[in-house]
């Protein structure tokens, strides 16, 4: 499956996910009501936030193969892809922040949730995935594609390897080396 048809799935799970939250936040409202219906809310609270947890995985999954196609030089243009991660993280964060919320209003109102604190880790480790990929996503106008297809038709221009190894102040050997260690070390 492409990166774009995965990102595309993810957006139609978590857009559905959306919507079942606001029924959700009308129960937290009324949990006032007895000790029953409180009991009754956290529980719907530890199955949303169960449902919730995975997609920090999901998001990190499609990041992973968007990284192989790159890594494999598959992706010709950086601005769709880009565009693609963006619409499958929007939803994600919006989802996460908004069930972080519904358990913060709860416990407000004397609610506990025993996997709210693993709930806020996973929001906090996708918004630091999500500022990781796009604070420095190569975002190419199309005078830098211009620019780029010239300087590639004169021979002048570095393959990526090499201009990682460069910029690492190492030789392409020692270099991919290190990436071969990284990788082993993330996907093992």
């Amino acid at each position: 499956m492409s990166t774009y048809a995965a990102s595309r799935l993810s957006q139609g799970q978590l857009l559905g996910f959306e919507q079942a939250l606001e029924a959700v936040k009308t129960d937290i409202e009324e949990s006032w009501k007895s000790d029953e219906h409180k009991a009754d809310v956290a529980r719907n609270l530890e199955s949303v936030i169960q449902q919730t947890l995975p997609i920090l995985k999901s998001l990190d999954n499609l990041w992973r193969s968007s990284l192989e196609l790159i890594e494999a030089h598959r992706i010709d243009d950086y601005n769709e892809l880009g565009r693609a991660l963006r619409a499958s993280f929007d939803p994600g964060l919006r989802i996460m922040a908004r069930v972080v919320e519904l358990v913060t209003a709860f416990e407000r109102v004397g609610g506990t949730i025993a996997s709210a604190d693993e709930l806020r880790d996973a929001h906090a480790r996708l918004l630091r995935m999500e500022n990781g990929i796009f604070e420095h996503w190569p975002w190419f106008t199309e005078q830098d594609a211009a620019e780029a297809r010239e300087a590639i038709e004169r021979g002048d221009y570095l393959e990526l390897d090499d201009a990682f190894a460069q910029i690492a102040g190492v030789d392409k050997e020692t270099w991919m080396r290190r990436v071969e260690a990284r990788r082993r070390a993330l996907f093992s």
